[in-house]
């Protein structure tokens, strides 16, 4: 976590606004002031890049000169010390690094305008590690490992496509089974949806269509981020305050 300062100052009003590209601008003279030139370079020749030609010829020298910072480790500052061995893959606009987990899981980490924008994982992973990826301004998260379950006998009397809460008793299909802290989260942004009353523990959340379940999910991951990342910054505070004489 960037510790409390001009740079952690500027990434939170990115948070705030990510698509300001001014602030990136700023942002990158300031880390180049502080040392960090290629990422820097990185930040400014990203950005360039969106408003370049690419079928052009200056255009993919452009994309290529890229591409070479990326692989290079210009973005070496945004890795979470949680994975390790990267290989790179570029996109156009969005360039993204695929990182390789203990647990032979792979978290890809999609870059746009310098700095990280979006994270594809699986849904434990998220959730042990969503504090760190939304110390970024990522807005967006896709689960790859989650899809909802298809029912012919929800409450409403037709089909549905469903979210089940991850618990003890949870075995076999996981991939259409939350994490309850997420589920949590995902039952809070959508109360309708829950057929139970007594308890969103045994869930499920039903939703009318595929398409809105996913929809759903990844915007509760994205809630669930922030609230999480919020979390681990009053805990260091109350901890740096504990600290003091």
């Amino acid at each position: 976590m960037i510790k409390p300062g001009p740079r952690a100052a500027l990434l939170a009003a990115i948070r705030r606004d990510p698509a300001d590209e001014t602030l990136r601008l700023a942002f990158a003279d300031l880390i180049q002031e502080e040392g960090d030139e290629k990422w820097a370079q990185f930040i400014r020749a990203q950005i360039e890049l969106k408003y370049t030609r690419k079928n052009t010829k200056a255009g993919k020298a452009k994309q290529q000169q890229v591409y070479a910072m990326f692989v290079s480790g210009a973005t070496k500052e945004t890795v979470s010390p949680a994975v390790s061995k990267n290989s790179f893959v570029g996109y156009h606009d969005e360039m993204c690094v695929r990182h390789y987990h203990p647990n032979s899981k792979t978290v890809d980490i999609y870059y746009l305008d310098g700095l990280p924008c979006k994270v594809v994982c699986t849904k434990r992973l998220f959730v042990n590690q969503a504090a760190s990826f939304f110390e970024w301004p990522i807005t967006s998260v896709r689960l790859y490992d989650a899809e909802a379950r298809y029912s012919t006998h929800s409450v409403t009397g037709g089909a549905s496509f469903d979210w089940w809460p991850l618990h003890a008793e949870s075995s076999g299909r996981e991939y259409d089974y939350i994490p309850q802290s997420l589920f949590k989260v995902l039952s809070r942004l959508n109360p309708k949806r829950c057929c139970m009353t007594d308890s969103a523990r045994f869930g499920p959340l039903e939703f009318a269509s595929e398409v809105g379940a996913t929809r759903a999910l990844n915007a509760a991951a994205l809630v669930f981020g922030r609230e999480s990342y919020a979390k681990a910054v009053a805990k260091k505070a109350r901890r740096r305050i504990a600290k003091t004489p």
